[in-house]
């Protein structure tokens, strides 16, 4: 049974592209920008994971920080995170779910990224009437 089950994920990573070794190549760097700005540039965005780097094929958490371009904290955002892997042209099996803790932090669970490789993090933010989204790459779980 063990073997079906990595036959399976091998074919899995054939399919989509996916490295075969499990090893990073040269120049390959796990994790990536933790900060960064919306697509029209009216929030900041700031994120941490736990656990931190991102494990394969785990649940984790990612908290999010939101202000203005002041640095002002917003607390009364509609904060929705996804992620994807767009060379594979798909994304995560799950449903993620935010909450705001407080401060300007919202906590997002129900992630989990179950193929290693380029991932993108979507990070959309409506505030004031404004919807802005931020595109964070992270490379994911050697």
């Amino acid at each position: 049974m063990r073997r079906i089950g990595l036959l399976v994920w091998a074919c899995g990573l054939s399919a989509c592209g996916g490295k075969d070794t499990g090893e990073p190549d040269d120049g390959d760097a796990l994790g990536g920008p933790s900060t960064g700005v919306t697509d029209g540039g009216t929030f900041e965005v700031e994120y941490e994971t736990e656990p931190s780097p991102i494990p394969l094929s785990e649940d984790f958490v990612i908290r999010t920080r939101v202000t203005d371009s002041r640095g002002v904290w917003i607390d009364e955002a509609s904060v929705v995170i996804d992620a994807d892997m767009p060379t594979h042209d798909h994304g995560m099996n799950t449903i993620p779910t935010t909450t705001p803790v407080g401060d300007g932090w919202y906590e997002t669970t129900g992630l989990l990224f179950h193929m290693p490789g380029p991932w993108q993090i979507t990070i959309d933010i409506t505030a004031d009437g404004v919807y802005e989204t931020a595109v964070m790459p992270y490379e994911c779980c050697f």
